[in-house]
């Protein structure tokens, strides 16, 4: 047969008696374990200081590592979780063998989640302190991730109100019916206790309220159409051209180490105004100044430009155009070839033809001054300058900025420099999504939806934490 180990399922084992001897000395479950034990819980302790008597609750320290290590290895499901809690003796470690059910992992989950920003800045200095982050360079990105919504709940307000008067017609059915049955019991049995709501009946008043919030949702915001089971999502479309309800989360990370600095989600499909948000978002959490920061060209808007302006901010923003620009040159016809005479209030176009003032505009806080070409029609060059009748050149201090943006991404520092938020931000997002799977939100709601993104970038920073520990051993070793 074979010459074989000896293989028998009944003999009797000698187990070490410690948990922690079963799991290798260089595990992650230790470097979250040291982290957490450092961490001020105290806004989760508040929470339980009036919970006298009754059954005891479970460590919310506990709690707290078993969630963030099932977020480091990707499992979300508060029932995988529970049921690795006595399959996985990585999780029985950090839970000391205690068995919480998978309702208790999703309570606490769901009761402390919005206030897990404090404890994500917690982690993140810990990175600094620790030597595994700095503030140098900063990259910022924004990707969709789904809501924990489908489609067909989304609604305007008049099929709200028609589903609103369908459910209430359901309700009254459920209600004559509860008291025919009712009166016909009476009648054969006589006396008898009440009974609980029917659970057809409760689930109808829970979707009638649900509808309630998202009308308020709808007249609060001035949306068209709302979705009934998460009304803060919003229908985006993601990089590969797919719409869907999502959400858009936002990320910096530092250059170096791929540490996440601070994160956000965001209701806004574009980019285009967070990028003021996440530098001062950065500046909070860090209590420092960032050396340089980059963005993609989603973030470019004007407002962007005269901030980093007035902060002196190291930035690397490109806008729309500059892509195309790097590879073909800046067109004959760019904006910035005509030429304005002040005296006059005109501009000259390459070809010599003049653009006369129009009018005055203002956008996001940005004051422009339009010019019209006078006599575009009849120019043999005109499809190479506008796809209209006539050019409109729109004129801006942002347009002096977007020049000077323009240079330093062209030169041979700006170039290298701007490089860096390739393998900064986007292979944090990759790990994220294709690795870890979040490529959607099981929590509703922004608030919730922002908890549960806390707890994935946490996850991620501890990972970091994890190896940088082990990378000063190996040197230590060498």
């Amino acid at each position: 047969m074979g010459n074989f180990l000896p293989y028998n399922q009944a003999q009797l084992m000698l187990l070490p008696p410690e948990i922690r001897d079963m799991i290798p000395e260089d595990h992650l479950v230790f470097g979250i374990d040291a982290v957490v034990e450092g961490l001020d819980l105290s806004f989760i302790y508040d929470k339980y200081r009036n919970d006298e008597g009754g059954r005891r609750s479970y460590h919310p320290k506990m709690l707290l590592k078993v969630l963030l290590y099932a977020y480091a290895i990707g499992v979300r499901s508060s029932r995988k979780i529970a049921a690795k809690l006595g399959s996985d003796v990585y999780f029985m470690y950090l839970a000391a063998m205690a068995r919480p059910d998978f309702r208790t992992i999703s309570d606490f989950r769901k009761d402390h989640i919005e206030g897990l920003e404090g404890l994500f800045r917690q982690v993140v200095l810990i990175c600094m302190k620790l030597g595994v982050a700095k503030v140098g360079h900063i990259a910022i990105d924004g990707t969709k991730m789904r809501a924990s919504a489908g489609r067909r709940r989304t609604k305007s307000r008049k099929k709200l109100t028609e589903l609103e008067e369908e459910i209430e017609g359901e309700i009254r059915k459920i209600l004559e019916e509860a008291e025919r049955v009712d009166e016909e019991e009476d009648r054969l049995y006589g006396d008898k206790m009440g009974s609980e709501m029917p659970e057809e009946l409760r689930d109808k008043e829970v979707l009638k309220e649900k509808i309630k919030k998202a009308v308020e949702k709808l007249e609060k915001e001035g949306w068209k159409e709302v979705n009934i089971t998460d009304p803060d999502a919003r229908f985006m479309q993601d990089a590969d051209g797919a719409i869907d309800l999502s959400y858009n989360t936002q990320l910096a990370v530092e250059g170096e180490s791929q540490v996440i600095v601070t994160n956000d989600v965001v209701q806004e499909e574009n980019d285009v105004h967070q990028f003021k948000p996440m530098y001062e978002k950065v500046k909070r959490v860090t209590g420092k100044e960032p050396e340089e920061v980059s963005a993609d060209c989603g973030y470019y808007s004007g407002e962007a430009m005269l901030y980093i302006e007035e902060e002196e901010i190291d930035a690397y923003l490109p806008y729309q155009e500059f892509k195309r620009e790097a590879r073909e040159g800046v067109s004959e016809f760019d904006k910035s070839r005509f030429i304005y005479n002040e005296k006059e209030d005109i501009l000259t176009c390459p070809t010599g033809k003049k653009l006369v003032f129009k009018q005055n505009y203002k956008q996001n806080g940005i004051a422009s001054r339009i010019y019209v070409g006078e006599r575009c029609e009849g120019c043999g060059r005109r499809v190479e300058c506008t796809r209209s009748k006539v050019r409109h050149v729109k004129i801006s201090d942002v347009d002096r900025l977007r020049d000077v943006m323009r240079a330093k991404l062209l030169s041979e520092e700006g170039r290298s420099r701007y490089k860096k938020r390739l393998s900064t931000v986007e292979p944090v997002f990759g790990n994220l999504k294709k690795n870890l799977g979040y490529r959607d939100f099981l929590l509703r709601g922004l608030g919730k939806v922002k908890g549960e993104f806390n707890l994935m970038s946490m996850a991620h920073n501890l990972k970091k934490i994890h190896r940088h520990h082990l990378s000063k051993i190996e040197k230590k070793r060498e």
